[in-house]
């Protein structure tokens, strides 16, 4: 058989094997070398990062903070304060290197990441007409994160051959698993994040098609629990809170509904947490045909 460690270099140069099938083969080298570090590595990029786990500086991007307008699309967001402005558009993902592999590779030029609830609440709060913000990030950014990821492993299986270690017939020597430990895991700096900046997800941007907005989803009957919504709020006391945030979750959900071509998973991810804000009030009880109807949209 042929040395593992070759096969990781090759498959590191060859842009036809996928980003997670290069960690997982990589995972195999390092399980056989007890490289522990390694191994938390490429773990956290196969499966994702826990929550409340650092991510490394490379999954760190910076995009442009811009609102989604239903009939121009997505506009810049001017924010006053130039350090708060430069807080918010550097974001982290804590997302399998799957999910960025084929967001890089998918059909649109640009992707999104959504901010934190109460931080998307307080920009909408200062909006005249309350808009959806995010930070929209290009292709070639994800492509750079796939592509340091690849970088990393192929630095190391290129460490590994120079310090002899090449793992013919699938397997190491004892002598091999000491010596891996002179090879250094260029992963980078680890450093703490802003806010929730691990639990923010990229999401491929559609809003430049018009295919698939209404697929899966019955605008009509979204628009009729939106409007049913809106009547009860008057009639039942909402905590100022709870009210505030189903409001703008409410008016977001009635922009992309006036909109040309409403963006489904920008309405289904206010749904999901217009629930889920009326499931925690004290008066749950009597949005419980409102609860159970947005369940249904999925």
């Amino acid at each position: 058989m042929g040395s593992l460690v070759l096969e990781l270099q090759r498959d590191a140069l060859d842009r036809s094997v996928s980003a997670a099938d290069l960690l997982r083969k990589a995972l195999v080298v390092a399980r056989k070398l007890k490289v522990t570090d390694l191994v938390d590595w490429l773990t956290y990029e196969l499966n994702g990062y826990p929550q409340g786990a650092e991510v490394p500086e490379y999954r760190k991007l910076r995009g442009e903070l811009k609102v989604h307008n239903p009939y121009n699309g997505w506009v810049p967001l001017l924010v006053s304060n130039p350090e708060h402005a430069e807080l918010l558009s550097k974001r982290g993902t804590s997302q399998a290197i799957s999910e960025l592999d084929k967001i890089a590779n998918g059909g649109s030029s640009m992707a999104y990441v959504r901010l934190p609830r109460s931080i998307e609440n307080s920009l909408m709060k200062g909006m005249e007409f309350p808009l959806q913000p995010a930070v929209i990030l290009s292709h070639t950014q994800i492509h750079g994160l796939v592509d340091k990821v690849r970088s990393i492993v192929l630095e190391w299986a290129l460490g590994l051959e120079e310090q002899g270690i090449m793992g013919e017939g699938m397997s190491f020597s004892a002598e091999d698993q000491k010596q891996a430990g002179n090879v250094t895991l260029n992963v980078g700096n680890l450093g703490n994040l802003i806010g929730s900046m691990q639990d923010s997800q990229i999401q491929q941007d559609t809003t430049s098609s018009t295919q698939g907005y209404s697929k899966g989803l019955d605008l009509e009957a979204v628009a009729q629990v939106i409007r049913e919504l809106r009547s009860r709020m008057d009639e039942v006391n909402l905590e100022v809170d709870a009210g505030a945030q189903i409001k703008s979750e409410v008016t977001c959900v009635e922009a992309q509904l006036a909109a040309p071509s409403p963006n489904v998973s920008v309405i289904k991810e206010s749904l999901r947490s217009t629930r889920a804000i009326l499931e925690g009030v004290a008066s749950s009880g009597a949005f419980q045909g409102i609860i159970t109807a947005l369940g249904a949209f999925r």
